[in-house]
């Protein structure tokens, strides 16, 4: 039978220690075959491409991104961190919370057995806004939804004329003739003096009392033998130009310019 002196049984336990440490040390090293060993930059194409980090450290059996979820396959003593420097709400169907920590939001994800969380990122709900808090994981709570504000229509300015408070001065017009007629009541077999002056052209279709005043300034010459009426019709204008023709004017008709003057110098 052997014998086991106290030294050599000190031995013993010191290499048994070493063991049962080494063994140890291996233990709490094993790693998933999702295992991140420092931060890791994921990007989700929908919301125009925003990104987010897995932490250093997060362990897992596998990570799959998709268009719009993260998979994560965790196992039992793995734990998995994902966060949104966007501080999006990270919603998931394994209903682990959204924390916010420092300026980013977070989701840890731990699980006693082997399961598949996927987080959904809602990238219309912002966390944080005003301190610190959480948001349960699968829909519910709190959180800034974003939206796009309906621009102010620019209104129509209507512009309102200032009423003047001056009043227009009245205008009163001049006479247009002046004349003494003697005789009958149609002018006719009269003679006419200081008729005056015209103040305006005259033409076919106006009418007036300078109308009037000229028809019976052609019948006292003898060139109009219809009633003056105050319209200048085909007649008058007829008895102007015979009126011109015998003052050697342009026959036009029309008692213009040069006809005006010149009757206001028959006519002084």
């Amino acid at each position: 039978m052997k014998r086991y002196t106290k030294a050599s049984f000190l031995w013993c336990v010191v290499i048994l220690g070493l063991v049962a440490l080494v063994a140890g040390s291996n233990y709490a090293h094993a790693v998933g075959a999702g295992y991140f060993q420092q931060d890791t930059i994921v990007q989700l194409t929908a919301g125009g491409g925003t990104d987010y980090t897995i932490l250093g450290g997060s362990d897992s059996d596998s990570v799959t991104v998709n268009t719009t979820t993260i998979a994560v396959t965790i196992s039992s003593g793995e734990t998995f961190t994902l966060t949104s420097a966007s501080k999006f709400k990270l919603n998931n169907d394994g209903g682990f919370n959204t924390s916010c920590n420092g300026s980013v939001t977070q989701v840890v994800i731990t699980s006693a057995v082997s399961t598949t969380v996927n987080i959904t990122p809602d990238t219309n709900t912002v966390l944080c806004s005003t301190g610190g808090g959480s948001s349960g994981g699968g829909g519910g709570g709190g959180g800034v939804v974003l939206s796009t504000p309906t621009p102010t229509p620019t209104p129509t300015v209507t512009w309102t004329p200032t009423p003047s408070t001056t009043p227009l001065p009245t205008w009163t017009p001049a006479p247009y003739y002046q004349q003494t007629v003697s005789g009958n009541s149609n002018g006719q077999g009269s003679s006419t003096s200081n008729l005056g002056s015209f103040i305006r052209n005259l033409s076919y279709g106006m009418k007036g009392t300078d109308v009037k005043a000229l028809q019976q300034y052609l019948v006292s010459q003898g060139l109009l033998k219809a009633t003056p009426n105050g319209t200048y019709g085909p007649q008058t204008r007829s008895a102007v130009a015979a009126w011109q023709k015998k003052n050697k004017l342009p026959a036009v008709g029309n008692f213009g310019p040069q006809s005006r003057a010149l009757y206001k110098k028959l006519n002084p």
